[in-house]
């Protein structure tokens, strides 16, 4: 199946360029995510998960796979700013946790923090 995949793969990262813009990633890195699988074969038609290897994530992407990415853009010239979440969130509620939204808000400079007595 990978080697299905990898010319579409190539092709696409062919096209794709570093940001041009600032750029700030919200990832988590607080809990187990499967980074391998080990299968047994039951039969002709049944597979049994044997054993998964695990890495810091979300429990959906790998740190590792995010913090590489950004890491290749800054050594292009990107102005990346990576910020991991502090608490356990998983990857479908990280981006509306409070926690997220209290930073995207600081970025925008509309938290309370940020804006100037009236």
């Amino acid at each position: 199946m990978g080697t299905f995949l990898w010319k579409g793969i190539e092709d696409m990262s062919s096209q794709i360029d570093v940001p041009q813009v600032p750029y700030h990633w919200i990832y988590n890195k607080n809990l187990p995510t499967i980074s391998q699988v080990r299968c047994e074969q039951l039969g002709k038609d049944r597979v049994l998960l044997a054993d998964a290897d695990h890495e810091e994530g979300d429990d959906t992407i790998l740190a590792s796979s995010i913090e590489l990415l950004c890491k290749g853009w800054k050594d292009l010239g990107a102005d990346v700013t990576l910020h991991p979440c502090p608490d356990k969130t998983g990857h479908a509620d990280l981006i509306k946790s409070q926690w997220s939204m209290n930073l995207i808000s600081e970025l925008c400079g509309t938290s309370s923090s940020s804006r100037s007595p009236s």
